[in-house]
This record gives C-alpha cells, structure tokens and sequence, in this order.
C-alpha cells in the first residue's frame, strides 16, 4: 500500500471520482497515519488540505469536524463503518424503490460510488435491466462509470450529453444522480449536467431520484469554483463550473440511509430531521 501521505496528496488532485469514494479513501488514509502515531494537528491538516481542493464536497467538511471533536482513532474508524453501513442501506432503499415504481432502465452521469452501488444492487436483485450512462464531460466520468458498470455485469450503454433529452423522450427513461451536498431546501450540488438531465425528465413527466447519504447535509450552498477548459488549441479558452445545483421542485426522490424521501424533497426532509 502506497504511502498513507502520497495518498493524500493524490486525493488533492483527484478530480475524476465522486465524493463517497474520495471520502472514504481520505478516511483510510487518516486511519493509517493515526495508527503510525501522526498527532491530531497533522490529522487535522491533511483533512483540511483535501477539503480545501474539493470545497463543494460536504462530507469532507463532516470528517474535519469530527476529528477536531474526539480521539481521532475510533473517530476514524467509526466514520468509515457508519459510510460503509449508510452506503449498503441506501443501495437496498434505492432497489425497493425501484421494484415499486418499475424502474427496469435508468440514466445516469458522472461517476458516483452510490450510485454505482445502488445499480448494481439493483440489477443483482433483477429488478434493473439496463443503464444508460451520459458521457458527462468536460471530465468524461460517465465513461469510466459505464466501464465499472459493465466490469459488475450490468447492461450498459454509453450517449454523448446531447443526447440526454432526447434519450428521456425517446425511450421514457428516468433517471439516478448521486450528490455532493444537500441544502436545507432540498436541492443537491452534483456534476454539471445533472440540471439539464433534470430539466429533461421534469418536462417528459418522468422522475428524477437522487441517491445520498445524509452526511452531505449543508446550511449553505457550497462554493463552486469554475475551471478553464481548453475546447480547440486554436480559441481560448472557457471558463466552466465543475458543479451545479438542481431545484428540490425537481427531484421526485432523495434516497438516503433513513428512507426514502418523496417529492416535496425539502418539506420531507425537514420532517425527517425534525425541524
């Protein structure tokens, strides 16, 4: 195994993988350095430095918090057990639900752990027969979640983002996103291109689920910075956000380790949360 500071740095960089797989590597690396001795200022700065190079991705956020509060060994490996346990609840939530609406096809994008595991978990049970995965650029995600996908057995097919709307008409395919962060209103920060995917489904009359756990709760929305994507060396440059949010009013499901939230997704949640 890779030197648990090496790995560290190399989740700073990391802009290729969804939060639940960033975050639980950064756990297991902190469980290492914590066990090698490392003190909690340094525990503390590590967790720091990698939320500082994904500041949209709220979990992060939570397993700073929680170190600063507690001996971070049991800390540690308490966090890890309770996403390993919420990740597994969500995935059985996500395939109830699919048998109940008949979800048997399903569009996704980017490349979330969750919701990986939700669709495999719910192909496992037969429920699911096929996914169709948007490319999702300018990072291309979609095409390593589509490969993961078919490595798992799944029934895969991969469409170029311009294809999403016409792909919800045509074949009348709902779709699964993941999510970075939950605001108190319901809406979610996801990969961009989660909001026309929504746009899509909402005017086909067809529904949007969401799969998260309830870690990536957030008072505010997240910052967002944009990056510089190059198109053609011949023109310059855009500057394009990497995020964006999706309204509540457009998510039909938000399924999370404490049940399934139905539609309106913030009045549900703050029931849920008692508020």
């Amino acid at each position: 195994m890779a030197d648990a500071r090496l790995r560290l740095e190399e989740l700073c960089s990391d802009r290729r993988r969804g939060s639940s797989e960033i975050v639980r590597d950064l756990l297991n690396a902190l469980l290492d350095l914590a066990r090698e001795g490392a003190s909690r200022a340094e525990l503390l700065a590590w967790a720091e430095r990698v939320e500082a190079a994904h500041p949209f991705m709220a979990s992060i956020s939570l397993v700073r918090r929680r170190l600063s509060e507690g001996d971070p060994l049991p800390s540690l490996g308490e966090m890890l057990r309770e996403m390993r346990e919420a990740g597994e609840r969500i995935a059985r939530e996500f395939s109830s639900l699919s048998a109940e609406i008949g979800l048997s096809r399903v569009i996704t994008l980017s490349r979330s752990g969750t919701v990986f595991s939700c669709l495999v978990n719910s192909w496992s049970r037969g429920v699911l027969e096929e996914v169709v995965v948007a490319e999702s650029r300018p990072g291309g995600e979609g095409v390593e979640m589509a490969l993961l996908l078919s490595e798992a057995g799944v029934p895969v097919r991969v469409v170029p983002d311009s294809c999403v709307a016409w792909i919800v008409a045509e074949l009348g395919t709902p779709g699964l996103i993941g999510a970075d962060a939950v605001l108190p209103d319901g809406s979610v920060l996801n990969k961009v291109g989660s909001l026309p995917l929504a746009l899509a489904l909402s005017r086909a009359g067809l529904p949007l689920l969401v799969a998260a756990d309830l870690s990536k709760l957030v008072s505010a929305e997240p910052p967002t910075p944009v990056v510089e994507l190059e198109i053609h060396p011949s023109l310059p440059p855009s500057s394009v956000p990497p995020m964006e949010v999706v309204p509540g009013d457009l998510i039909d499901y938000l399924v999370t380790e404490r049940g399934v939230l139905r539609r309106p997704i913030g009045e549900s949640l703050n029931r849920l949360l008692g508020r």
